[in-house]
């Protein structure tokens, strides 16, 4: 299933009992939406097992990552698990000056985050 909204795309799918969320492009105020929902959803529908690729996201602000924080809030509350994939310096950054480096598994690849389930 593929979602876009003007620069920005979410993909999701499963591998094995995990679903991978992708994003692509910007996630901001204008994109939350677009990736609240895919992701919101499988939170509700019980995924207990979600890596976030953001390997693709080339800028982050704080709507994105309030989502982030909302949905690992909940899956942990429901002993769920989400990890996420961050590969681009720059968003890399914004999670250690943020620290949520500190409250989020952050991994290279997608084989990484899925082992680490």
């Amino acid at each position: 299933m593929s979602f876009k909204a003007n620069s920005f795309e979410v993909e999701s799918y499963l591998r094995e009992d995990v679903l991978i969320l992708g994003a692509k492009g910007e996630l901001d105020v204008y994109s939350a939406h677009d990736f609240k929902d895919p992701l919101m959803e499988a939170v509700l529908e019980k995924q207990r097992k979600i890596v976030i690729d953001l390997s693709k996201v080339t800028f982050i602000d704080s709507t994105g990552l309030g989502i982030l924080v909302n949905a690992a809030k909940h899956l942990r509350s429901h002993n769920g698990k989400m990890v996420l994939v961050i590969k681009e310096d720059g968003i890399d950054q914004v999670f250690r000056i943020t620290k949520l480096d500190q409250i989020f598994k952050i991994y290279q690849t997608q084989e990484e985050a899925i082992a680490s389930l």
